[in-house]
């Protein structure tokens, strides 16, 4: 079964309990994080080893994003 690449918009509080279960999730790739606040995105990018964004647009131009949660 091909793995689902997922972005997550927002790295708050519950944007991060989103990553960490798409992390988590074996039928799940966490391929991208998008969030406006530098300091927040740079810490999840860092500890999730993902890609990160600041702006939406730039995010969904990617070619290989299944779905996003918001």
């Amino acid at each position: 079964m091909k793995k689902l690449n997922v972005a997550v918009i927002g790295a708050g509080f519950w944007g991060r309990n989103h990553i960490r279960v798409y992390k988590e999730l074996p039928n799940a790739n966490l391929s991208s994080i998008c969030e406006v606040n530098s300091e927040r995105l740079k810490a999840a990018v860092k500890e999730y080893q993902v890609k990160g964004y600041k702006n939406i647009s730039d995010l969904l131009k990617r070619g290989d994003i299944d779905a996003v949660s918001i």
